[in-house]
C-alpha cells in the first residue's frame, strides 16, 4: 500500500489508537479518519513522515495531549486541515517553536481543540497564508486579542470565518466582497459595527452578531446585504431603529434581535 494516495475511514466505529504504519504511507495525499472513536494522542513523527498530504481530517475523535501543528511544518502541497476536537483532553499548539509553513492552506478548522491554551495567542503561521477561503477557529475560550488586520487583508478570497476574538470589528473586513459566511457571535468584541459591513460585504449569506457587546445603530441606512439569509444580532447592546434595507431582503429566512 505504498503508492496509496487516498485513505478514507470516516464515519466508522474504528477505535484504539493509531497505527504507527500509517507513516509509512508516504504517497497519500488525503487522509480522512474522522468521526470514529480513536483515542490516545495524534503522533507527531507519524504526521510529520507524511509530506505529500494535501488533506487531513482527524476530526471528532477522542484523541488526547498535546499535538504541535509544526509537525505540518514541511507538507509544501498541504491544503485543507482540519483537527476539530469533542475532547477536552486534547490540546493543539502552534506557537512552542519558530516555524515558518512551506504550505499555502484553503480551509483550517481547528475548533473546540484548546487551541494554544497556555498562551492564548492567535496562530502565527496565520500571518503567511495568502488563499485562504475559511477559517474556524471558533469555541477556544483561552485565545485571546484583536481580530488580525493581516488575516483578512492576506487573505481577499476569504468566504467563511468562525473565530475566537476580541476588540473591535476591523475597518477592513467592510471591503471582502467574497465572505459569504461570517461568523462572529459569541466573542467578547465591542464598539458599533462598522457602516461599511453592511455595504461592501454584498454576497453575505450569513452574519452571526450574536452574544457580543455591540452598540450603537443596528445598520446603517445604506444597508445592502441583498443576499443575507441569516442575519442574527442578539445578545447585543444596539439600539435605534432598523435599517429599511431590510425589507429589500427578499431571500432572509431567519432574523433575531432579541435582547438588545
Amino acid at each position: 500500500m505504498k503508492k496509496l494516495k487516498k485513505l478514507d475511514l470516516s464515519w466508522n466505529r474504528f477505535d484504539g489508537m493509531l497505527p504507527t504504519c500509517l507513516s509509512n504511507l508516504k504517497s497519500l495525499r488525503e487522509l480522512d479518519l474522522s468521526f470514529n472513536q480513536f483515542t490516545g494522542s495524534v503522533s507527531s513523527p507519524l504526521i510529520s513522515n507524511l509530506t505529500s498530504l494535501e488533506y487531513i481530517d482527524l476530526g471528532y475523535n477522542h484523541f488526547t495531549g498535546l499535538f504541535s501543528f509544526s509537525s505540518f511544518a514541511n507538507h509544501s502541497k498541504l491544503e485543507v486541515v482540519a483537527l476539530p476536537s469533542n475532547d477536552d483532553n486534547f490540546e493543539l499548539e502552534t506557537e512552542y517553536s519558530t516555524w515558518v509553513p512551506k504550505f499555502q492552506l484553503k480551509v483550517l478548522v481547528l475548533s473546540r481543540c484548546n487551541l494554544n491554551k497556555l498562551t492564548g495567542d492567535i496562530p502565527k503561521f496565520l500571518s503567511h497564508q495568502a488563499y485562504l477561503l475559511q477559517v474556524d477557529l471558533s469555541h477556544n475560550n483561552n485565545l485571546k486579542g484583536d481580530l488580525p488586520n493581516w488575516m483578512l487583508e492576506n487573505n481577499r478570497r476569504l468566504e467563511y470565518l468562525e473565530n475566537a476574538f476580541e476588540g473591535q470589528i476591523p475597518p477592513s473586513i467592510c471591503n471582502i466582497s467574497s465572505f459569504l459566511f461570517l461568523d462572529l457571535s459569541s466573542n467578547n468584541l465591542s464598539g458599533e459595527v462598522p457602516a461599511q459591513l453592511t455595504v461592501g460585504c454584498t454576497n453575505l449569506e450569513v452574519l452571526k452578531l450574536s452574544d457580543n457587546r455591540f452598540h450603537g445603530p443596528i445598520f446603517s441606512t445604506q444597508f445592502n446585504l441583498l443576499w443575507v439569509q441569516v442575519l442574527l444580532l442578539d445578545n447585543n447592546q444596539f439600539t435605534g431603529t432598523l435599517s429599511h434595507g431590510l425589507f429589500n431582503c427578499s431571500g432572509l429566512e431567519f432574523l433575531d434581535i432579541s435582547n438588545n
